[in-house]
């Protein structure tokens, strides 16, 4: 078997060939002493979390919601017996990570725009189309495990500080593409020599299902998501009453009062659980429950009015009446970032090094900086003695923030301007704000964030 349509019930020989290689690699790490205790310990961990009792009812009502929307679909003449491989993989490959993400779900909208992104992306559309033809299985499995060495080198290189290994993951990466070209040239080349009508209809058949039916295992992830979000909540409001499980009508209450949604139940923090646990009546939780709904909606209206407020001042320079820039996008989260990684970096000195660490913006890149939209990158310098150090990063609009330190570990060294510091932080230099001893600067104190 040379090769074959997607969408057959017998499996196509790359789909043999990844299960070959997988579990070549697992019994390739398994031979390694250390690695093979981890797994085997990770192992046990998991079959110790799958046979749980309510792990075992969720994936059975899981699996009974999937058999039911295949017996409609088989109703109404959109699914076949011969979609019955490709369900499976559906179910295993697509559903199960979606149903272990469910207590992620922060929104049914969101929720939605993922799994539509999922299931209609880039990558999701190459990799169907790339399964419409397969090699014999002693080419797939070589090409595979190519493939896989160079994504292996092409995640790890850039990690590395030698320009050499970032040549390196270059390489890989173009090596990746040059592969991916060519098998969409020789899929295409394969379709287009055997086609014949009655498989467009397969083929057809087939991705719409890989469309059609994660979006309709949509409604028992959410139900489940909004499930876990409230039994969460529920064991909250026993902690914050000494432990006493509150009454059944205020839990009820509680469970009505977020109106079946995951976005108020994973907002449902701060002192309003507090409010509730104390909260006897089923009157008085609802009207707790009033309340949270009340004051969660002004924030909302707050941060969209941030959020608008960031995007009308987009690239506008200058300076509003208080002196603040009004350009502000991206200083919550640089101000965040650089303060994590000033709190870091005290911490090595501190309590492990007794110096600064040289390499801490590479190995922590990201400092919660990775959702932005532009290069998240933080440049950092430390002193040859390293007992000083600095670090800036310049958001999307030109503004410079950075933080730093010097051997007083208890001076919070804070900057902020047009241009990046040059000097490391010390009481002579007036460009530094040491924030424990003076009020910080102006755009250091604005709170951005919301």
């Amino acid at each position: 078997m040379t090769g074959e349509v997607h969408g057959l019930i017998e499996f196509t020989n790359r789909e043999i060939a990844t299960v070959v290689v997988t579990i070549g690699a697992i019994a390739v790490l398994l031979m390694i002493p250390k690695i093979r205790t981890d797994i085997l310990h990770a192992f046990r961990g998991l079959l110790k979390l799958v046979f749980n009792r309510q792990i075992l009812m969720i994936f059975g009502i899981y699996l009974a919601y999937a058999v039911l929307i295949i017996f409609g679909a088989s109703k109404i003449r959109i699914w076949n017996g011969s979609l019955l491989k490709d369900t499976m993989i559906i179910v295993v490959i697509t559903g199960l990570p979606m149903l272990f993400r469910a207590n992620q779900v922060k929104s049914g909208p969101g929720l939605v725009l993922r799994t539509i992104k999922e299931t209609l992306g880039i990558s999701a559309i190459l990799v169907f189309y790339l399964g419409l033809y397969s090699f014999p299985i002693l080419a797939e499995i070589p090409l595979q495990i190519f493939l896989g060495i160079l994504t292996i080198l092409a995640a790890v290189a850039p990690l590395q500080k030698e320009q050499t290994s970032r040549r390196v993951g270059i390489g890989a990466n173009v090596i990746i593409l040059s592969i991916v070209l060519w098998l969409i040239v020789q899929t295409a080349v394969h379709l287009a020599a055997t086609w014949k009508p009655e498989k467009a209809s397969e083929i057809v058949s087939s991705f719409a299902l890989s469309i059609w039916l994660p979006l309709l295992l949509l409604p028992l992830i959410y139900v489940l998501a909004y499930y876990m979000s409230c039994e969460g909540i529920l064991v909250r409001l026993s902690c914050l009453n000494n432990q006493v499980k509150p009454p059944l009508r205020v839990r009820i209450a509680v469970v009505l009062g977020l109106h079946f949604s995951t976005r108020l139940a994973s907002s449902f923090v701060g002192g309003r659980p507090k409010d509730v646990a104390q909260t006897m009546t089923f009157k008085g939780a609802l009207h707790a429950m009033k309340v949270y709904r009340s004051a969660e909606r002004e924030r909302l209206a707050v941060q969209r009015a941030h959020e608008q407020r960031l995007q009308t001042l987009a690239g506008v320079s200058g300076v509003d009446e208080a002196g603040r820039q009004l350009d502000r996008r991206e200083f919550d989260a640089t101000k965040r970032g650089l303060t994590r990684l000033f709190y870091n970096q005290m911490g090595q000195h501190r309590n492990r090094l007794g110096h600064f660490q040289t390499d801490l913006a590479m190995v922590y890149s990201d400092y919660g900086l990775d959702k932005i939209a532009s290069d998240p990158a933080i440049e950092m310098k430390v002193r040859k003695d390293k007992q000083a150090w600095y670090a800036w990063r310049q958001t999307i609009g030109g503004w410079y923030f950075g933080v730093g330190g010097s051997s007083n570990l208890e001076a919070h060294w804070q900057f902020d301007g047009p241009q990046p510091p040059t000097t490391y932080p010390s009481e002579r230099n007036p460009a530094w704000i040491n924030a424990t001893q003076t009020e910080p600067s102006l755009e250091w104190r604005m709170v951005d964030g919301i």
